[in-house]
């Protein structure tokens, strides 16, 4: 870059009244003001190094332990980790401070790990001691023309620019890179393996001042084989995306932050039923954890902090949940059997999804914005929240359309195989992806108590889809989901117990064919041993009111904080109309390669 021409203009004039001016750099530390200096001096300049404070914004790392007690044995156990920690408050340990919010971030994810569980981040802003340097330029005659040349300020201009460089606030971060193969050894599928990967990196400018920028993308790519002596479902694809792409501003009322971006409402861990403004990932199916499960879209989002935290988001395009590929693994549509996830194995839906086509993608009003208001307070034992949302599902529910719908209801009352002959040979899809709209309402709140975290989050929908039993007729009806859970640390503590049960009900539903009352109860159960080193965990998922099943037994090893290899296995059993009844044959065994930076 050139000089500047008004801070050349504004540089002379101060030396011209023979003020004292500072360096470029206000804030510098002890040794880079003292390098600075001496290079001044070298240019016959009269520099001198002086203190002053300067304010910084910290990301400070802040763990609450549920008994005050407990602190001086988690003060030893981090030092062991090399993580320095601080007290503060009766139960409370400070154990980092940060520059940048993904330095905080990655802090509050090894505190996790740990198994630390009510871990905040917070900014806070203060005054350090750092070091100017102030120069003193001497009083020339007026009359002597060569008492200032602006020509020969270049040099000082250009090392002032590569000093005010603006990638020295830039941070380069590879978000994740995941390998997994998996090997399906029983299954009545015609796939024997499958393996997918994921690349995703971004890149975050925090210069001085209240704006900070963000740009991420990824990579996604799957592939899976035939059986011998089977059909062909052999294929790989792969498929690019955007991640958080955005533009905030900070102050201390709070932020505002426009673009691509992630938001999680709710306070469960495994399924929190207020968390409807989140883009599904089903790429993978049921085989990602929820954190891992969630894609960016385009919103605009004000966060406003005080006593009661507001969060508005307004997200003017809907994007529907990215699914797989059509006929693979993972597919919510199994075209082969003629199966939709969710719905009783009837054998008029068997042949109308054998027979006919599919549109995925959302039509008309299914497009429209989606937008929400939520309230929140955090307290020292009390969280809560409450949420009012103007939303639709990102998950698709398939309805025949209404070319098909006209077919079949005419050819019903005379013959069921030609009325689903007819609905599938209708001009157009015979079924048709539905995302109705739907006012969410409801809250949430976390306690700790006796040394558990519980948590209670329940929501009212105005409008959940579908499917009449009698006519294939698609509707909405009112809908309940709730869920309750708790989180605990039994034992030495290192081991970690997470479950939740979970509540789905359609409101005077009629003759529908879909579940009209739903209960489980869902876990993670997590035990690190060797320092760490090895964690072995199980995800699992058990239906209460009817036959479901899902297991997730994992055996992780760790060379470096950042990198594990997982040996792990997904087993699935179930009635025909749950998740684990459509994945039945679907067990696979899996080993993965995952390094976060």
């Amino acid at each position: 870059m050139g000089a500047n021409p008004a801070r050349a203009l504004l540089g002379g004039l101060l030396a011209l009244a023979a003020l004292p001016v500072w360096a470029d750099d206000a804030c510098l530390t002890w040794p880079e003001a003292n390098v600075r200096a001496e290079t001044l001096r070298e240019e016959g300049r009269d520099a001198e190094v002086e203190s002053h404070p300067c304010p910084r914004t910290f990301h400070v790392v802040r763990v609450d332990l549920d008994d005050p007690d407990d602190r001086a044995a988690a003060m030893a156990r981090l030092q062991e980790y090399d993580i320095d920690t601080e007290q503060v408050g009766t139960r409370g340990l400070w154990v980092g401070a940060f520059d940048t919010a993904d330095d905080a971030e990655g802090r509050l994810l090894e505190m996790f790990e740990l198994g630390y569980r009510n871990v905040v981040v917070t900014e806070t802003e203060t005054d350090v001691v750092r070091y100017r340097v102030v120069v003193t330029e001497p009083e020339e005659d007026e009359d002597d023309p060569d008492t200032f040349v602006f020509g020969e300020e270049d040099d000082a201009d250009d090392a002032a620019e590569e000093d005010d460089d603006p990638l020295r606030w830039v941070t380069w971060r590879l978000d994740d890179l995941r390998l997994t193969t998996g090997y399906l050894p029983r299954s009545a599928q015609p796939v024997e393996t499958y393996h997918d990967g994921t690349l995703s990196a971004s890149v975050r400018w925090q210069p001085p001042g209240p704006w900070e920028y963000r740009a991420g993308a990824r990579l996604d790519a799957q592939a899976q084989t035939s059986r011998r002596s089977s059909e062909d479902v052999g294929t790989a694809w792969a498929t690019p995306d955007y991640t958080e792409n955005w533009v905030r501003y900070r102050a201390d009322w709070g932020r505002v932050t426009a673009g691509t971006q992630v938001v999680p409402w709710g306070t469960m861990d495994l399924q929190p039923p207020g968390d409807r403004l989140s883009v599904q990932d089903l790429t993978r199916g049921p085989l990602n954890p929820v954190d891992d499960a969630r894609r960016a879209s385009p919103s605009l989002r004000l966060e406003r902090y005080g006593d009661v935290d507001i969060d508005v988001v307004l997200t003017p395009m809907f994007r529907p949940a990215e699914l797989p590929r059509s006929g693979t693994l993972w597919h919510p549509v199994d075209e082969r059997r003629g199966r939709l996830l969710g719905v009783p194995d009837d054998p008029a839906v068997r042949a109308l999804v054998r027979e006919g086509s599919f549109d995925h993608e959302p039509r008309g009003r299914d497009q429209d914005p989606v937008g929400g208001i939520r309230l929140s307070r955090s307290g020292r034992a009390l969280d809560w929240g409450l949420t009012v949302q103007s939303t639709r599902s990102s998950a698709p529910y398939y309805a025949l359309s209404d070319n098909a719908l006209e077919a079949l209801q005419a050819e019903l009352p005379d013959s069921e195989d030609a009325a689903v002959a007819a609905a599938a040979a209708a001009d157009g899809d015979t079924f048709e992806a539905r995302h109705p709209r739907s006012v969410i309402a409801g809250g949430d709140l976390a306690l700790d108590a006796g040394g558990v975290t519980w948590r209670l989050e329940g929501v009212w929908s105005s409008a959940e889809p579908a499917t009449r039993a009698d006519d294939f007729s698609y509707v909405t009806r009112r809908g309940v989901e709730w869920a309750a859970g708790a989180e605990f640390f039994p034992g030495d503590r290192d081991l970690r117990v997470s479950l939740e049960l979970t509540g789905e009900h359609l409101l005077n539903a009629g003759n529908v064919i879909d579940p009209t009352r739903t209960y489980q109860l869902g876990g993670e159960v997590e035990q690190p041993w060797d320092r760490e080193r090895w964690h072995t965990r199980m995800r699992f998922n058990l239906g209460l009111d009817r036959s479901d099943l899902y297991l997730n037994p994992e055996l992780a090893w760790s060379a470096r904080d950042d990198s594990e290899v997982v040996l792990g296995a997904h087993y699935f059993r179930g009635a025909d109309d749950t998740l684990g009844g459509y994945f039945e044959d679907h067990y696979m065994v899996t080993l993965g390669w995952r390094l976060t930076l």
